[in-house]
This record gives C-alpha cells, sequence and structure tokens, in this order.
C-alpha cells in the first residue's frame, strides 16, 4: 500500500510541476513578445518621455507604479465574472485573456523600467532572486524529461514550416500586387 501511495504522490507531483512548468512557459514566452511590442512603442516621443519619468521615480513611487497592472486586471476580470454569471461565456474568456495579456505586458515594461528603484527594496530583492531559482529549478527540471524535450522538439520544427509557409505565401501576395 505504501508503494502505491508513494507512486500516486510522485505521479501527481510530477504531473504537476509539468502543468506549472508550462505555465511558467507561456508566461515567459507573453513576457518576451509583450516586453518587445513594448519597446517598439517606446520609440514614439510622449511614451519615450512617459518611461523616461518612470525610470527616474524614487524607490516607493517605482513600487507603486510596479503594483499598477493589478488596478488594470481587476476592472477587466470583474466584466468577465460579471458576463461569465449571466451567460455571456465568449465575452468573459475574451476579457480574461485580455486582461492576462494587457496586465503581463504592463507588468513586463514596468518591472523593466522600475527594477533599480524597487530592488533597493531587500525583501524584493529577496523575493525576485527566489523566483530565479525555483524558475531555473523548474526549467532544469523540464530539460530532463524526455517528453518535454520531444514536445520542444516537434514544435520547433512546426514553427520553422510555419515561418517558411508564411514567408512564401507573402512573397506570393506582393508578386500579385505588383502584377496588378
Amino acid at each position: 500500500m505504501a508503494n502505491l501511495a508513494s507512486l500516486i504522490s510522485r505521479g501527481t507531483t510530477g504531473t504537476l510541476l509539468f502543468v506549472a512548468a508550462l505555465v511558467l512557459l507561456f508566461e515567459e514566452w507573453l513576457w518576451d513578445r509583450s516586453t518587445a511590442l513594448a519597446v517598439r512603442l517606446a520609440r514614439l516621443p510622449l511614451i519615450s518621455d512617459f518611461e523616461d519619468w518612470i525610470r527616474c521615480r524614487p524607490p516607493w513611487q517605482a513600487l507603486a507604479l510596479f503594483v499598477l497592472p493589478v488596478a488594470v486586471i481587476f476592472p477587466m476580470k470583474a466584466l468577465a465574472l460579471f458576463a461569465l454569471a449571466h451567460g455571456s461565456v465568449l465575452l468573459g474568456v475574451t476579457a480574461f485573456v485580455m486582461a492576462k495579456l494587457l496586465a503581463t505586458g504592463l507588468f513586463a515594461r514596468l518591472y523593466q523600467l522600475t527594477e533599480p528603484a524597487i530592488t533597493e527594496f531587500r525583501w524584493v530583492r529577496r523575493g525576485r532572486d527566489a523566483f530565479l531559482r525555483g524558475r531555473a529549478f523548474v526549467h532544469a527540471w523540464l530539460e530532463a524529461q524526455p517528453a518535454y524535450l520531444r514536445a520542444r522538439k516537434l514544435m520547433q520544427d512546426k514553427s520553422k514550416r510555419m515561418r517558411f509557409r508564411y514567408r512564401a505565401a507573402y512573397r506570393l501576395q506582393r508578386r500579385r500586387w505588383r502584377a496588378g
């Protein structure tokens, strides 16, 4: 009986770690994409000036700005819950997804802008360091999983094929535009 309990515990732990790892990888992917978009948007003079202002904030003000995504996400999640409660599943799910995308993008950029100031707080540094250690553990664990490595290889191959097809379709469309 003890062996069965141990086997179930290991299987449950492995499954939960795998799900957590997938969520973490998605978050990182979304973080990278939204940060790249924010950097492009920062080329606009008004946004660039606002980012310069954020960078100059003292630690307590920077920390207040850093938690700003919470103020953005809560009303959108409330809308999502309201919509779901009234049977509008599409609106509710859309509101949740938009809240996640917007909050992650805003959070990522604000972190980049405020990191020097907010890491003056020891508890922020400790939290960041603990998160980075946990993330490194999850990545190392994933890299040791044959199923993950196979899935990653499959995704990379599919992604290469999709990029090739997109580029070919784009070139074909450009030829049609020039000819027409």
